[in-house]
């Protein structure tokens, strides 16, 4: 088996909460990103082989721990930065997440022409009593993710106005996301304008759709490497509706409203998506889910078998295998 190509990184900045890695210093544009929220940190630098594909500098920010990249280290790192890149540098941030709030905070030390944030939560940094739970889970971070704009005062970096007054920021979110949504509007009375990307039913991971579709590398050259948005939001568009994934997320919503017929539901939808786009496991496993809640088990076990050989995910023959059992002891 090949082993996989390694980049050559050097370290630029090595502390208590970030470390920057970089390759590539002296081209006239680089990309600088942020790691998202990590089970266990530092998560691997984010996309350097985009980088070097597109003959750019490569700056990677990594979080030693999930700080929401609130940490004095950061104008520090951005200066750093700074000094390697030069002033006449071309540079673009970009981040998911916790690391699309780095790419926005970064813009206020870094001198930045753009940023790219697909959903960013400006939000203090979480309890070292919390540190190891989920970032959504609404029961710890109810405070500062409910009420944006009253957690400002905590923020170890606070929201600035941006560098440069002209840096082309683009945000995107999901408009029905309601977590989410304040944070965009914040961010633009906080720093400058905006560029706003809303894209419904994406959810908080608003790119995992690309990655479904198989079109993440293309969408993210046209809007990192080539600047192309117009391109981008077309890949962006055309991948939701060819594979059904806007009437799956806009269904669930709607079905959401109506708790007392919730599986049946899931199941009429998901077999509907199936007919007329083909097996997606999203759409598949929610099936699964909703049959084994009504006890069809047999129907819940050819589910999960379809979302095995789809994705050839282990887990999914598993649960195939023991709702085959459970049916059969029902018979």
């Amino acid at each position: 088996m090949k082993s996989k190509r390694k980049h050559q990184y050097q370290t630029l900045f090595d502390g208590k909460d970030i470390r920057v890695k970089y390759f590539g210093g002296g081209a006239s544009r680089a990309l600088v990103t942020f790691t998202k929220w990590a089970a266990k940190p530092p998560a691997k630098p984010v996309f350097p082989s985009l980088a070097k594909a597109g003959g750019m500098s490569f700056i990677g920010f990594q979080s030693l721990r999930n700080h929401r990249w609130q940490t004095e280290e950061l104008p520090e790192a951005c200066a750093r930065v700074q000094e390697l890149l030069g002033a006449d540098c071309d540079v673009t941030t970009f981040g998911m997440s916790m690391g699309a709030t780095g790419a926005v905070l970064a813009a206020q030390f870094l001198p930045t022409n753009r940023v790219v944030a697909v959903a960013p939560r400006p939000v203090p940094p979480p309890d070292l009593k919390a540190v190891d739970q989920p970032e959504d889970d609404d029961q710890v971070y109810r405070n500062v993710l409910r009420h944006p704009r009253e957690a400002q005062a905590r923020m170890i970096i606070p929201l600035r106005p941006w560098a440069r007054p002209d840096t082309d920021c683009s945000i995107l979110f999901d408009p029905f996301h309601d977590i989410d949504r304040p944070f965009v509007s914040l961010i633009r009375e906080r720093c400058g304008e905006i560029d706003r990307w809303p894209l419904a039913f994406s959810g908080h991971m608003v790119l995992s759709r690309l990655k479904t579709a198989g079109v993440m590398r293309q969408f993210t050259t046209e809007m990192l490497i080539n600047g192309d948005k117009h391109a981008a939001r077309q890949i962006y568009r055309d991948a939701r509706h060819r594979l059904g994934l806007h009437l799956y997320h806009l269904g669930m919503r709607q079905i959401g409203q109506h708790k007392g017929r919730f599986p049946s539901a899931v199941v009429g939808l998901s077999e509907y998506l199936t007919e007329r786009y083909g097996p997606n496991v999203q759409w598949v496993e929610r099936m699964a889910e909703a049959n084994a809640s009504m006890k069809n088990y047999d129907k819940a076990a050819a589910a999960y078998d379809l979302c095995y050989r789809v994705s050839g995910r282990k887990k999914f023959s598993r649960l195939s295998n023991k709702l085959q059992i459970m049916a059969s002891r029902r018979a």
